[in-house]
């Protein structure tokens, strides 16, 4: 009879979509030391499985042998299919401190047959990073975890997360100040703080100035920071500027006072408002200064002016002054009395003569007054007028002057006088003193009054000099007219009358 012949097929393990293992058969039952060389057919063997199987266990089988000496049965094996290996990495991203959080995506490797994280995987991968706006400059992890997929066996790399510096920019003050005045003080002000971050998070503060002085020249200069640090912050600066501007500067024109006809005073500048030691030497122009008054203008106020002064580092404004040009005085001078010395009665002719004190030709009238109240007027040109006396006795002459069309030229009342005129009475009885003015010593009429016939008085003056009094026997003289004595004396505005 046929002896009994075992045909097992293979076992063998594949991972999931890769190879499908081969099967082969093994043979248990020859006898007489005989092998499978002996089969007349060789047995088929297969699995199930193939790549795209999914993980799990699939029969292999043989079948299809043929033997004349035995009985064939046959024993199946088994093809497992395992897991493939699947990597997920958690991206990798950049930030900036204070700024979004990048999201983490994963990335996968090692999908087979077509699969993708959608088709493969029952529950898809959730990623994230320990990296906040908040978190300071530096590298955080970023990982993925959780996803579930029949066919393969999920391994995990992190990712990084890089938190770099945010932009702060610092910007130096910018201000104004007038050339002299004190340098403002420079400040920085920020831009870019994040997270509610001040310059208190500054690990080193700024420094901040200008390279404008109180001495700098109208102009701008930059202001300037520097020298912050922060951990969190790249800082970059920007320059403010501080302009110079000119300082204020006042230029006086002198004020003056002048006689008509006369010089112009100079006019003369006076400053107000430098600084820093400045002069008028730093003005690259000097002021001109003038006046609108002549030695020709009329009485009356001129303004005085200064002008097209330059300063580099100065704004220049003008105050003007005042020339004030007042009246010319005029000299009235009292030349000749003619009959000297005279009676009462008698027509006495005064002549004169007015000078201006400058230039001009004067008009107008003089009047000559007597202390003793008479008066005469004539034209200037005229040279002359006459009084005539009712009354002996020492006068005062005074010559008045009060101009006419050329009135603004020269001052009204400008008088001068000539004084000691004697016109005293005819005395019979009168002792000759001689051309002197003292007609008698004092001590021959101390004790007597000044009568005419019938003793009524008719002149009595104090002090030493006399005239028209009685005296006895022993002191007569022959009787003649009593001398006038002239004695000029000048006097200037109306000077008042010198009595002697």
């Amino acid at each position: 009879s046929p002896a009994a012949l075992t045909i097992t097929a293979s076992s063998g393990t594949m991972i999931y979509g890769g190879i499908v293992p081969t099967i082969t058969a093994s043979f248990s039952g020859f006898v007489l030391n005989q092998t499978s060389a002996v089969l007349t057919t060789q047995p088929t063997c297969s699995t199930a499985a193939t790549s795209l199987s999914p993980v799990g266990s699939y029969a292999s089988t043989c079948t299809g042998a043929a033997v004349a000496n035995y009985t064939i049965s046959y024993v199946p094996g088994t093809v497992t299919v395992t897991a493939a290996p699947l990597v997920i990495t958690a991206s990798n991203g950049t930030m900036t401190y204070g700024g979004t959080v990048p999201t983490i995506t994963p990335s996968f490797s090692g999908f087979l047959n077509g699969d993708t994280n959608v088709t493969a995987l029952s529950t898809q991968p959730l990623c994230s990073t320990t990296a906040t706006s908040t978190s300071p400059v530096g590298s955080y992890p970023s990982t993925c975890a959780g996803a579930a997929g029949a066919n393969y066996t999920i391994n995990y790399v992190p990712g990084t997360v890089s938190v770099t510096a945010a932009s702060l920019t610092i910007t130096a003050s910018s201000a104004t100040m007038t050339y002299g005045a004190a340098v403002p003080v420079i400040t920085p002000s920020y831009s870019g703080f994040l997270n509610g971050d001040t310059a208190s998070v500054l690990t080193a503060q700024p420094a901040c100035s200008t390279t404008a002085l109180s001495t700098s020249n109208v102009g701008i200069y930059p202001s300037v920071c520097s020298g912050a640090a922060a951990t969190n912050y790249t800082i970059g600066y920007v320059a403010g500027t501080v302009t110079v501007t000119a300082a204020p500067l006042t230029v006086t024109a002198s004020s003056g006072t002048m006689i008509y006809g006369g010089a112009v005073p100079t006019i003369t500048a006076s400053f107000t408002g430098f600084v820093n030691g400045d002069t008028a030497a730093v003005l690259p122009h000097p002021p001109a200064c003038s006046t609108t008054a002549t030695s020709a203008s009329p009485v009356g106020v001129y303004p005085s002016t200064c002008s097209a002064a330059t300063a580099t580092n100065y704004t220049i404004s003008y105050v003007a002054g005042t020339v004030t040009l007042n009246k010319a005085t005029s000299a009235t001078t009292i030349l000749t009395r003619t009959p000297s010395p005279s009676i009462i009665g008698q027509i006495v002719t005064v002549t004169f003569s007015v000078t201006p004190q400058f230039t001009g030709t004067p008009t107008g009238t003089v009047t000559v007054m007597a202390s003793t109240g008479e008066s005469c007027t004539a034209a200037v040109g005229a040279g002359g007028c006459t009084l005539t006396f009712t009354t002996g006795g020492s006068r005062t002459l005074t010559g008045q002057c009060r101009n006419g069309p050329a009135r603004n030229q020269w001052g009204d009342h400008h008088r001068h006088e000539s004084g000691g005129l004697r016109a005293d009475d005819q005395l019979p009885d009168w002792g000759y003193a001689g051309s002197r003015p003292e007609l008698l010593r004092e001590r021959d009429v101390q004790t007597y009054s000044a009568r005419r016939a019938g003793g009524n008085p008719v002149d009595q003056r104090r002090g030493r000099y006399q005239s028209a009094v009685r005296v006895p026997d022993r002191y007569r003289r022959p009787a003649r007219r009593v001398a006038v004595a002239h004695v000029a004396r000048l006097r200037h505005r109306c000077a008042a009358v010198d009595k002697r």
